[in-house]
């Protein structure tokens, strides 16, 4: 680092760093302070390069500052340079700079940026993301954002601030307050469960020759765990993590029901082992076919099993397209028209699109025999729990 001390009144020992040095001084700072929003000025960026504060900076002649400032600039080009010979794919300069001829000062005319991983908008969205994984406890959910902001986003005390206020996350955490119901905190190991897991998926999957062993638990009323099975372990040869309904599941194969898939609740999962001379290897199958983006659409409300074409009648010509766009996104065909009606195919297990069509019945109706035949049997259920005690 430069001499801070006025009475030097010199960078001269900036020709003496080493090129590699100055690439991280520089880089340093700009990752701190800049963004495409807060372009740095070339003189700002020399200052702050070598450690001056604006007094010192101020104190030093107009050579010394001009040859300061032609070194960071030809190291700001070099630093881009470098980097792009390194770039094995789709480049993208870590530096931006540009020019305003308008300015009188060298030190104005050239402004510079790290171009951030993450926008504002982007790191919103992680933030919303975060937020509505219900079973992570708030306040790991805000050491969590933090840690992205550090690294993501310039002044990230401020953009958290902000957030904070856009989602009002202080509530979240008012556990102890008189009229939250979150009096009692739940068992929650969430977090070192998915440790554990990504741990035990590290490998990837064709060469993954092994099964994980664990305790399937139930909530009290207290909010603590109770083992489903006390002397029978669940075991499954570990896929892949997804997020439904606001939490995290382990997608896997059961050994109870070779070749098939299913997925348990990995904030429920206790005294989870791995068995790494355990051969899953006979389990496996094109989970490229069988597993893709569109699992948790498809296994809607928790359903695991045998997926199914079903096709559905779209009732309400103002309403419905939102209802299987806003569910299915593009998953899902058009097939013609009936009466009036469209009618599309859409994929799920029997029970998924069973649930979603009670759910929504003012929008759809299934015409697929069998899952017609689950919700007759469901409103059956429903008609001996509620119509029958009305009446009665």
């Amino acid at each position: 680092m430069a001499n801070k001390s006025k009475k030097s009144g010199k960078v001269g020992n900036v020709r003496k760093d080493p090129i590699d040095l100055i690439h991280i001084r520089i880089l340093d700072v700009l990752k701190k302070n800049t963004n495409y929003d807060k372009p740095m000025l070339l003189q700002d960026l020399t200052r702050n390069v070598y450690g001056y504060n604006v007094e010192q900076w101020k104190s030093i002649g107009t050579k010394e500052r001009d040859h300061g400032m032609e070194c960071v600039k030809k190291n700001v080009e070099q630093i881009g340079r470098l980097e792009k010979e390194k770039s094995k794919s789709e480049w993208h300069p870590p530096i931006v700079f540009a020019y305003n001829d308008k300015e009188k000062t060298k030190g104005t005319k050239m402004k510079i940026w790290y171009e951030q991983n993450f926008t504002f908008s982007e790191l919103n969205l992680l933030y919303a993301s975060f937020l509505h994984c219900s079973m992570l406890p708030a306040t790991a959910r805000k050491d969590l954002l933090k840690k992205v902001a550090d690294i993501a986003c310039v002044d990230a005390d401020y953009t958290l601030r902000g957030i904070e206020e856009l989602y009002d996350v202080k509530s979240a955490e008012m556990s102890k307050d008189e009229h939250s119901f979150k009096k009692k905190r739940i068992e929650n190991n969430l977090l070192e469960n998915i440790d554990i897991l990504l741990e035990a998926m590290a490998e990837p999957y064709e060469a993954r020759p092994l099964r994980i062993e664990f305790d399937y638990c139930n909530y009290t009323k207290e909010g603590k765990y109770k083992t489903i099975r006390n002397h029978w372990k669940y075991k499954v040869s570990p896929v892949t993590l997804i997020i439904d309904q606001g939490t995290f599941w382990l997608l896997g194969i059961d050994e109870r029901n070779k070749g098939e898939y299913t997925r348990y609740r990995v904030d429920r999962m206790k005294n989870i082992e791995q068995y790494q001379d355990y051969d899953a290897t006979k389990l496996q199958r094109e989970d490229k076919e069988v597993y893709n983006e569109n699992y948790s659409v498809r296994h809607m409300f928790g359903s695991y099993g045998e997926t199914i074409e079903v096709v559905v009648k779209l009732l309400n010509k103002k309403t419905s397209y939102n209802l299987v766009y806003e569910t299915f996104g593009e998953d899902f065909e058009w097939v013609d028209k009936d009466d009036g009606f469209d009618r599309i195919k859409i994929i799920g297990t029997e029970y998924g699109i069973m649930k979603w069509a009670l759910v929504n019945l003012r929008d759809v109706e299934v015409e697929t025999e069998s899952v017609r035949k689950a919700i007759v049997k469901e409103l059956q259920g429903l008609n001996g729990l509620y119509l029958k005690k009305e009446n009665g």
